[in-house]
């Protein structure tokens, strides 16, 4: 089981690691303009990470405010399982059971957002059905520790609210697609750090705060 881990760990490495050197062929058959989470999956994980590589930094903070990113995992490379489980049932709090995305202010903080579990029957009448923020973060424009070109990072060891390991170790790098939606490599230092990153997109959403969409 140890080998059959260290090999999936090797291969998703690997897969991070081949685009510095093909990157510039990994977006041509793409439209960013017109581009989708299934559209961007549909890359691959060594094609997604090409095309991180060639993308802006763009302008997360630029709009006055707070906003939602709805989040989307993208299953790709051999530790997508592994890291959807983390992600929604791991790194989700306590009665939460599913990531739904991001919240930024464009003050430079943010949480993530979280489904929290169905209410069932009576005794789950006080139970609340509204999304859920935790795990916060303080929003950064610098270099990328895996190109060192200018990315948009998020910093778990400096939210509002401290994290306990291994989630203070964690780093999301981002960069813009286009307008209002960003491709993101998430990382923990306890799992091998930028070099081994779960992919993910997030879309930005025109609803209000207390109106997040529970899916």
């Amino acid at each position: 089981l140890l080998v059959l881990l260290a090999t999936m760990i090797f291969v998703n490495v690997a897969q991070g690691l081949h685009p510095l050197l093909v990157a510039k062929s990994s977006t041509a058959d793409i439209n960013l303009e017109e581009a989708t989470p299934e559209s961007l999956e549909s890359l691959g994980r060594s094609g997604l990470i090409g095309l991180w590589h060639n993308l802006p930094a763009g302008a997360l903070l630029n709009d006055d405010g707070a906003f939602f990113y709805r989040g989307t995992l993208m299953k790709t490379g051999p530790l997508h399982r592994a890291t959807s489980f983390i992600t929604h049932n791991l790194f989700s709090p306590r009665d939460c059971d599913f990531w739904l995305g991001k919240f930024i202010e464009s003050s430079g903080g943010g949480q993530n957002v979280f489904k929290p579990h169905r209410a069932q029957g009576a005794a789950g009448k006080n139970r609340r059905d509204s999304p859920v923020r935790s795990r916060d973060f303080c929003v950064r424009q610098g270099n990328s520790r895996i190109d060192r070109r200018p990315c948009f990072y998020l910093d778990y060891n400096d939210g509002r609210r401290k994290n306990r390991f291994p989630w203070n170790g964690m780093r999301d790098e981002l960069r813009m697609v286009r307008p209002g939606m960003y491709l993101g490599l998430g990382s923990m230092s306890a799992t091998g750090g930028p070099f081994n990153s779960a992919l993910f997109v997030l879309e930005k959403q025109k609803v209000a705060p207390s109106r997040i969409p529970v899916r």
